[in-house]
């Protein structure tokens, strides 16, 4: 409106050559006439992701997600 730019978002790409997969490793979302922000993302203090899991369709069910006790 009015040709303000009032909001903005940015992704940090991330690419796992090995896997191959590109992923985000970091999002920001501004809101520039409000004067907040929101990052999600930050991961640098948590373990490295395990590629190598694997999974089936059990791991995709309602008692899969009980079974987590998330």
């Amino acid at each position: 409106k009015d040709g303000v730019l009032t909001r903005a978002q940015e992704v940090h790409p991330i690419n796992y050559y090995d896997v191959p997969l590109v992923s985000s490793t970091l999002e920001a979302i501004y809101d520039f006439k409000g004067g907040r922000y929101f990052v999600d993302g930050l991961d640098n203090n948590e373990p490295m992701y395990d590629f190598g899991v694997q999974v089936g369709p059990r791991d995709f069910t309602p008692q899969a997600l009980r079974r987590e006790g998330n």
